[in-house]
Parts: C-alpha cells; sequence; structure tokens
C-alpha cells in the first residue's frame, strides 16, 4: 500500500511562479505529492502528435471506456479500465454505475465530501467543457503506461480553450500536465484526484470559480 501510493505524482505547470512543493496526501499519513510550477512543471507531451494516438470522438458531457491493457493499483485497488471524460477527468470505475455520468457540469469542491460516485478518479481540468467536432481529445496506450490528452477544449457556450494531460503506470505513478487554461468565472473548477472520499483519500490543487494559465507550453 505504502509503495503504491508513495509513487503518486502531480505536476501541474502554472506560469506565475517557478518552484517544487511537497504536500502531505490526505489519508495517506507519510505519503506525499509533488506540485511543480513555472520550469519545474512537466511540459505537455502533446500525444495529439504521435501516430499510435487515438482520437476520442464524443459528444457533450460524455465519456469514453479505454481499456488499460495493464493493471493501475491507486489507494489499495487495482483497476484495470478507465472513461476518460469530456469535461476533464479520469473515472477508474464506470460512471453509468457510479452515478458520476460526465461529469455535468462543474467542477465539484473535492474537501466537501461529494459523494462516492468521484472516488478513484483523476481531474484534470473537470469543469465544463466539450470536444469541438471530436477532435480535441485522445488517449496513447503504451505497454505499461497510458495517456489521456485534451487539447486546445472549448469551455462550454464561448471559445476559452485549455490544453491538459493526465499521464499514469502500472506502478501506480501519475500526473497531471496543465499546459495551458482558460476558464470563466461562470464555471467551477477542480483540479486533482481521489481514492475513497469517506476514508479522506484526496489531494484537491485547485477548486475554485474559473481558472486561468495565460501561457501554454
Amino acid at each position: 500500500m505504502k509503495k503504491i501510493l508513495a509513487a503518486l505524482l502531480l505536476v501541474v505547470s502554472a506560469f506565475a511562479s517557478a518552484e517544487i512543493v511537497t504536500i502531505p496526501i490526505p489519508g495517506a499519513p507519510g505519503l506525499n505529492v509533488t506540485v511543480g510550477t513555472g520550469a519545474n512543471a512537466l511540459p505537455l507531451q502533446n500525444i495529439r502528435t504521435n501516430p499510435n494516438a487515438v482520437n476520442i470522438t464524443t459528444w457533450d458531457d460524455s465519456y469514453n471506456n479505454v481499456p488499460l491493457g495493464f493493471n493501475f493499483p491507486m489507494y489499495g485497488q487495482t483497476f484495470n479500465n478507465s472513461w476518460a471524460a469530456t469535461n476533464g477527468f479520469v473515472a477508474f470505475r464506470d460512471p453509468a454505475t457510479t452515478g458520476l455520468y460526465g461529469g455535468c457540469c462543474s467542477g465539484v469542491n473535492l474537501s466537501s465530501n461529494p459523494g462516492s460516485a468521484y472516488n478513484y478518479t483523476i481531474y484534470g481540468l473537470h469543469t465544463d467543457l466539450y470536444s469541438w467536432n471530436g477532435a480535441n481529445q485522445y488517449y496513447l496506450r503504451g505497454t505499461n503506461e497510458m495517456t489521456y490528452g485534451w487539447y486546445n477544449t472549448h469551455e462550454y457556450y464561448n471559445n476559452n480553450l485549455s490544453s491538459f494531460e493526465v499521464d499514469i503506470n502500472s506502478a501506480g505513478a501519475f500526473n497531471v500536465r496543465l499546459g495551458s487554461a482558460f476558464v470563466s468565472t461562470g464555471h467551477p473548477v477542480t483540479s486533482g484526484f481521489t481514492g475513497d472520499l469517506s476514508r479522506g483519500q484526496y489531494f484537491q490543487y485547485y477548486y475554485g470559480n474559473g481558472f486561468n494559465i495565460p501561457t501554454s507550453r
């Protein structure tokens, strides 16, 4: 359990500062998450340029099943399946079964324990997004790794654009890379991840109305 969770990694690109901060993970005593900003953040992999990447064609407030092809350990559970949502998150339990569905139509405050539907999910940039003509969302499967990408994804009802990625591997490590984000104050945004919320297992990098990282890397 501890060896798995010690590998958890969240790296976020923000341009107001450049630093690396280590923060305790709630619900996992003695374990930490690393947040890197500015020059210390990981750049986007931009998987959409890879010929092996799969373009997810979907519709508003929807999600697609993406089998992993390997086992992904997270908070003491093991998953071999995932669901990538238009609204900026990756769930490891079927959203139709949990009741999360497409996560319409905004992020939620994970610290308020919004319910079990939000468990075992990585929230790259959960808000009200849509994939214009199905051309903005991709995944790239490796032998022991999966990368999910959202590129120039529109905020619903306006032309604000965001680009970000979620990357996971069979060792239980994962990262979130925010290359750019522009979400108006009319839409709440969540960035973080959860295990079992009833046990306090979550990390919330950001929750608020709107989000702005003006420069893409």
